[in-house]
């Protein structure tokens, strides 16, 4: 995730050079409507049986990062130097672009919230839970420095024959890393199948509507 993200707006910019607020206006659209979709689809978590959401987390990075890749690489086929949105085919791309993005920010996000604050309190508790806690957050941080440096030194990589290695490479580390992940996940269901269902509840707060919970939030925050 910490070097897909480093890595598409170092791309455009190589595809655009000099048109910043493209870029800029990509990562706008998708944190905007991630605060918006995120709440509803974090909701799935409990509805849905614990292995269901980790197949769709998966699922909505898997399509996310493809779409993504597919729409930045049409970027450069089409040779967008001067970008404009009064290009049909320009606009469709970058459309598909934003959608894109945001899937894999919305699966990203159902995963690190359906591992840290669902199952990992369901496997651990006491001490075990702030040792599991500290090592998560140790090798978010350890992503965070270390992804981007890689994907850096990826993206130097150029072959005549195939434009963009460096990039194909990040988007194949991504790609193919998700097999692993549900692997891993699902070793830890065969072990504990009593961890695969929950006791499904929809508390209040899900059945409000997104402007109630925005406004009561702030409410609360102004409160505090």
């Amino acid at each position: 995730d910490q070097a897909w993200d480093f890595a598409v707006p170092i791309v455009l910019l190589k595809i655009m050079p000099g048109h910043l607020r493209i870029a800029a206006l990509y990562y706008l659209l998708m944190r905007m409507a991630s605060v918006v979709l995120l709440p509803r689809l974090a909701s799935v978590i409990d509805t849905k049986d614990r292995i269901k959401v980790v197949r769709l987390g998966l699922l909505i990075q898997f399509a996310g990062v493809s779409l993504g890749a597919a729409s930045v690489y049409s970027l450069w086929i089409f040779g967008f130097e001067s970008p404009s949105f009064s290009s049909v085919k320009f606009s469709v791309v970058f459309l598909f672009m934003v959608i894109g993005g945001l899937l894999g920010t919305l699966g990203a996000s159902l995963m690190d919230i359906a591992i840290a604050n669902d199952l990992a309190p369901s496997v651990f508790s006491g001490q075990e839970l702030s040792r599991f806690n500290s090592r998560f957050r140790q090798v978010d941080l350890l992503t965070e420095v270390g992804s981007p440096v890689i994907a850096g030194l990826l993206l130097t990589l150029s072959d005549v024959w195939i434009p963009m290695t460096g990039f194909l490479l990040v988007v194949f580390w991504n790609l193919i890393s998700f097999f692993p992940e549900y692997g891993i996940l699902s070793s830890v269901f065969q072990e504990r199948p009593d961890l695969q269902k929950k006791l499904m509840h929809i508390s209040d707060g899900v059945r409000k509507s997104f402007t109630r919970k925005i406004a009561e939030g702030w409410k609360e925050f102004f409160e505090q």
